[in-house]
């Protein structure tokens, strides 16, 4: 069966994903190009052809790409402008100029280094496809040749995007619509666009002419102006063709035949006897195929004699007249004697007798005018494609000028906005300056104030009388202690509570089988709290915030940030009515210091001072747990909740714990309170934080981002049949808490795991795009990552085409995008690149929201 061209039509881009795709590409040449245009236009099965529709690829039939690790130039030295193009991706990047500026709704990205099937778009020669075998390229060269006898000169095609991609082609000659076809040649592609034609050994060096309405099956590959770049027919079709024509040319050349005909001779003798003569002659008609390694038909055996018969007549001459002739005849002489006026027409009377010579002078006028005509017809039409060059130079330059005026418009703009900025800090210097002068003027008064007490302290009687007020004020500050906001106790009084804290009950739970112990914690959150909740994002909070020091939710107001904290305490048994292992600290404006957060000790009142009594209280007994050595395997996990924990700067209030994140699984370590006082903090404390972002709280600084897991959560839509359905409440004051060691069991660190090859390879993938940007992710976030998507990858499902990186997408979305912001000339191109990286959906989605954000600003950021 041969090539068959459809009828059918492919109308969607879902139908060409992972599917073989007959394309033509165009390459800008232009310095600085850092993207390619795709159009394909029949999709390949077997030997069957489809046409593709512009909608496969709306809204004009094109697929834009950005060229990763390499340019245009070197893809077309690479692949060519004819390519059988494979997409991988099933969702396609959006174009950021469509529709204003492209007519391409779907932007895409090449990587030819990667391995088979994971960059988004593949690109294979048509000359390494199995359809090289199938099709034959119809070739239009610009000599008008005899093809009817081997030519030993290259032809030219008309453009090097026409250059022969297939094991066979035929060359076409005359006029469009009425061609002939001379072939099959195979083609060897010399220089530019230079082609040298050989006959096939596969059909004996024969070639045949056939008219080009003779084949039913012929595609045409355009360009994107729809001009025609190459043409195929089938090559089965062709075969058939060549075996039914009488009209058959032999290309085999003289000196190959007297090769044969030396392979034939027996005898090694110059010049040959008569019976030697005789002899081969009759070899000549006998011999096999095989003995002279080419196809002996019969035309070239006749061929053969008259070659002999030739060689016979010359070497019956005396060998000396052979060499006297050839050396000594002159062209020149020769040429003047035949021209002379007294010479030459008998010699052409001569020559003319024969009707053979007269008609093949005939022949050769009536060649030369057919190949004037043609030459006229091809400079009208190079005149014609000259017009149509010097109309697009002239496009292209009122395009230029366009784009520089809206340059020159931007510039002017941003121009104007930098004076505007320039005029603003001037007024502020001036200000700071008049503050300046204002204090230098209260210095000047201090420092006379200053004089003034330093005299009054020489009197040894107003001396004395400050001493007194010293110890009065100490007094009243004592007193007045235990009226304030923060609570004083006595230095031993601190751990009292502490001391006699009831130990926790534990859980039988060994953390074994984390996958049950997720299913456990997945059933108890949905039926007993019908919170919905993924399995994967379950198991992702649960990762992050055992390896994790401290865990950011961050998301909406009303997302549920505080109440899933609250859910995951009660359900992990941290809630015991006899044992909390939890407390909520609503963060406050104004935090400056760990002080603020958790207390310190008053030198004045000889005491510790609780600014935040459930914080001091939480600590002092986990300081208690430490003095007496309680082991992990004995503890539960200390969780704390910092409500709208940015409120203030976490980096401030929070210090000491931003100093232990790299070494709280160590052991414990100690938090001055000041004079000689400390709180020892234990490897099982963890911290949630919840963070909001408006104008009233502060930005994460990237020191705490490179640190902490930022989990968003997103907005749930309510199911209203389910709230008059009360819930089966869960008694969580006698629950028994999960240990420490059975949680660090199922969700923390594998110390002997190994990532697979295919996850390993999509982190790296997105790692060295972000370093190639100039956005290098920091080692610490590396080791964090790559130890969460070691645990992941055996708690998550990754069953499914959406899930099966889930491990690296959670980690990319939660520990490189945070730290991401700029301008769209720092970060833009990142995140373009970003959301083509292929089967990351929820990376895609939070990167797709940064560019949707930040598109009128120009300014891009992840917490938006």
């Amino acid at each position: 069966m041969g090539m068959v061209l459809t009828e059918g039509e492919i109308s969607t881009f879902q139908e060409c994903v992972r599917r073989d795709l007959l394309t033509y590409v165009s390459y800008p040449s232009f310095k600085g190009a850092t993207r390619c245009f795709a159009y394909p236009q029949f999709l390949v099965e077997d030997e069957t052809l489809t046409l593709l529709e512009d909608s496969a690829f709306p809204d004009n039939g094109c697929l834009p790409m950005v060229t990763s690790r390499t340019t245009p130039h070197e893809l077309l030295g690479m692949f060519g402008n004819v390519v059988v193009m494979r997409v991988n991706d099933e969702h396609p990047g959006r174009n950021r100029n469509y529709p204003e500026s492209e007519a391409s709704r779907f932007n895409s990205i090449i990587d030819p280094y990667f391995a088979k099937g994971a960059s988004s778009v593949e690109f294979m020669p048509l000359s390494r496809h199995s359809l090289s075998g199938s099709l034959v390229q119809v070739l239009d060269i610009q000599e008008i040749i005899d093809l009817t006898h081997a030519q030993a000169q290259p032809v030219h095609v008309r453009s090097v995007a026409s250059l022969p991609q297939t094991k066979l082609v035929v060359v076409s000659q005359g006029k469009l619509g009425a061609r002939k076809y001379y072939g099959p040649f195979e083609a060897t592609c010399v220089e530019g666009a230079t082609v040298q034609l050989q006959a096939s050994n596969s059909y004996d060096l024969r070639i045949g002419v056939f008219d080009e309405s003779e084949f039913d099956f012929s595609i045409d590959l355009v360009d994107d102006l729809g001009n025609m770049v190459a043409q195929y027919i089938s090559a089965e079709e062709l075969d058939a063709h060549v075996a039914a024509s009488d009209n058959i040319f032999d290309w085999i050349t003289d000196k190959d035949l007297l090769d044969a005909l030396g392979r034939i001779s027996r005898s090694g003798e110059t010049p040959l006897t008569k019976g030697q003569m005789r002899a081969l002659k009759s070899e000549i008609a006998s011999c096999l195929d095989e003995d002279a390694k080419i196809a002996l038909i019969p035309e070239r055996r006749e061929r053969m004699l008259g070659l002999l018969g030739t060689y016979e007549s010359w070497s019956t001459l005396p060998e000396s007249v052979r060499d006297s002739a050839i050396e000594n005849a002159d062209p020149q002489q020769l040429a003047e004697y035949v021209l002379s006026n007294e010479h030459f027409r008998s010699f052409y009377d001569k020559v003319l007798e024969s009707d053979q010579v007269r008609q093949r002078v005939e022949k050769e006028k009536a060649q030369y005018a057919a190949e004037a005509a043609e030459a006229q017809a091809a400079a009208k039409q190079a005149q014609e494609s000259l017009s149509h060059v010097q109309d697009e130079l002239k496009r292209f330059d009122d395009e230029l000028d366009l784009r520089r005026k809206r340059f020159e418009e931007e510039m002017s703009s941003h121009v104007k906005i930098a004076q505007e900025e320039r005029d603003k800090l001037v007024e502020e210097v001036h200000a700071l300056k008049e503050q300046k002068d204002s204090l230098e003027c209260g210095k000047e008064s201090v420092q006379r104030q200053i004089g003034e007490l330093v005299s009054s302290f020489s009197n040894e009687e107003v001396l004395m009388g400050r001493v007194l007020e010293s110890a009065a004020l100490k007094q009243v500050v004592s007193a007045v202690g235990g009226l304030s906001g923060s609570k004083h106790v006595s230095a031993d009084e601190g751990y009292l509570s502490a001391t006699s804290s009831v130990a926790p009950r534990l859980s039988e739970e060994d953390g074994s089988d984390p996958g049950a112990l997720l299913s456990k914690l997945d059933d108890l959150i949905g039926s007993s709290y019908g919170r919905d909740i993924a399995k994967n994002d379950l198991a992702n909070v649960l990762i992050c915030l055992t390896q994790g020091y401290i865990t950011a939710l961050a998301g909406l107001p009303g997302t549920g940030k505080t109440s899933l904290v609250n859910i995951l305490a009660e359900v992990l048994g941290l809630k015991n009515a006899a044992s909390k292992r939890f407390v909520e600290v609503p963060v406050e404006k104004g935090w400056t210091s760990y002080k603020d957060f958790i207390g310190y000790y008053n030198p004045f009142s000889e005491s510790l001072e609780k600014s935040n009594p459930v914080a001091f209280d939480a600590l002092s007994l986990l300081n208690a747990e430490c003095e007496q050595g309680v082991a992990d395997g004995d503890a539960a996990p200390y969780l704390f909740l910092l409500d709208e924990a940015n409120l203030s700067s976490i980096e401030h209030y929070w210090s000491p714990f931003l100093r232990a994140c790299d070494s709280f699984r160590d052991g414990s370590f100690e938090i001055s309170l000041g004079g000689n006082h400390s709180f020892k903090v234990p490897s099982y404390l963890r911290f949630i934080a919840t963070v909001n972002f408006d104008h009233t709280t502060e930005e994460l600084s990237p020191r705490f981002l490179d640190r902490s897991w930022v989990v968003t959560l997103d907005p749930q839509a309510l199911d209203l049949d389910d709230l008059g359905n009360p819930l089966p409440p869960f008694n969580h004051k006698d629950a028994s808490a999960y240990s420490y060691q059975a949680l660090q069991a199922a969700f923390g660190p594998r110390s002997n795991a190994l990532l697979s090859v295919e996850l390993e390879a999509k982190l790296k993938e997105v790692v060295e795009l972000c370093a190639r940007h100039r956005y290098p992710v920091s080692p610490r976030s590396q080791k964090m990552m790559l130890s969460y998507a070691c645990t992941a990858a055996s708690v998550m499902d990754c069953s499914s085409a959406q899930t099966q990186y889930a491990p690296v997408d959670y980690a990319i979305a939660q520990k490189v995008l945070p730290v991401l912001s700029g301008t769209e000339e720092r970060l833009g191109a990142l995140l373009e690149e970003l959301s083509l990286v292929s089967n990351l959906p929820l990376t895609k989605a939070r990167v797709d929201h940064m560019l949707e954000a930040g598109e009128d600003s120009g300014y891009y950021q992840y917490f938006a």
